[in-house]
């Protein structure tokens, strides 16, 4: 058996598809809460992902595989940036939080907002049909069936794994427009530009002589 992992944002519109090998079955299962500690402790911040399934929802492996992502990303910040995106959405300083990571709504006449954290689905698929569900989701996760448990309950637009932009161009024609000031004047940005852009100190050092 294999654990197949769907991570979605809607207000991003993205979706990312990956598995861990069932290889300890006898280990426990994490809850939403016990994932943001543990993220808190190699990150810092405030870092949160939903459960799809729910509040009270049990992953096994949950940890292992965000942990998984974090590597990725660190080991790859100029191939993952996406990646990035999506799993930290809303984990930023809120200041700092772009229009997609911040949720807003209207209670009683007063406007509310908070951050928009991503969501973690699990799927726990025979080995041998892992190969066909992780294709099946990569192309379809976005397109809602309700008769269909292997598909988004809203509409998404952008599958991470697949190659393309996805990012919103005007937040994509800031962010290099920092990078031309940032070869221009060979100066460091300021650590608020640097968090709302998502510049790791490895891009730092690649646009700066």
């Amino acid at each position: 058996m294999n654990h197949i992992y769907v991570l979605e944002n809607h207000k991003l519109g993205w979706w990312y598809v990956g598995t861990i090998k069932d290889d300890n079955p006898s280990s426990p299962a994490d809850t939403s809460a016990e994932l943001g500690m543990y993220l808190k402790g190699i990150v810092g911040g405030s870092p949160q992902l939903h459960f799809g399934h729910g509040v009270g929802a049990g992953y096994y492996m949950a940890k292992r595989f965000v942990s998984s992502l974090i590597n990725d990303i660190k080991k790859n910040p100029k191939n993952k940036i996406k990646l990035r995106y999506l799993l930290m959405s809303g984990w930023n300083k809120y200041e700092s939080l772009n229009d997609w990571e911040v949720t807003t709504q209207v209670i009683n006449g007063k406007i509310y907002k908070t951050p928009n954290y991503s969501t973690l689905w699990k799927f726990r698929v025979p080995s041998e049909n892992t190969d066909d569900t992780l294709s099946d989701l990569k192309k379809n996760w976005g397109t809602p069936d309700p008769n269909n448990k292997f598909r988004s309950k809203q509409p998404l637009t952008f599958c991470v794994n697949k190659k393309g932009t996805g990012l919103p161009a005007q937040f994509l024609k800031n962010r290099n427009k920092v990078i031309r000031e940032m070869k221009k004047k060979n100066k460091r940005p300021k650590p608020a530009t640097i968090e709302k852009y998502r510049f790791t100190e490895h891009e730092l050092s690649m646009h700066m002589t």
